[in-house]
This record gives structure tokens, C-alpha cells and sequence, in this order.
């Protein structure tokens, strides 16, 4: 994930997520448009027909309000 900014995994059965996979995306680097570019870029490539972006960058990164 650090190299490529993205990784996939599935989803497990117990998840309350209603998805088959996760997109993660790492915007350490603070190129949120690129990430989300190459996350929607790996759903096409996986012939995936929806998708749902979480809030990004609240994670370590502490965007916003705690910045």
C-alpha cells in the first residue's frame, strides 16, 4: 500500500459494512485527488458497479478541525 497509495481486501461476512470489498487508501502524502483517483480507477478495473468513499483523511492524518 505505501508504494501503489491503495490496497484491496474483502470484506468479511461479519462486517456491518454491505460490501464485497474495501478500498483502502493511504493520503499520507496529502494527494487526496490522486488516491481517489486510482481507488475509482481500481473499481473499474475490477468491474465493480458501486461505490462508497467514507470521510477520508480522518485517520492518522487528523484533517480538519484537529489539524
Amino acid at each position: 500500500m505505501k508504494k501503489q497509495g491503495i490496497a484491496v481486501t474483502a470484506n468479511g461476512s461479519q462486517s456491518k459494512i454491505p460490501s464485497q470489498f474495501i478500498i483502502h487508501v493511504n493520503v499520507m502524502d496529502g494527494n487526496f485527488k490522486k488516491r481517489i483517483m486510482e481507488a475509482l480507477k481500481k473499481t473499474e478495473e475490477m468491474k465493480l458497479q458501486k461505490v462508497a468513499l467514507p470521510a477520508i483523511g480522518t485517520g492518522k492524518i487528523k484533517t480538519g478541525q484537529d489539524r
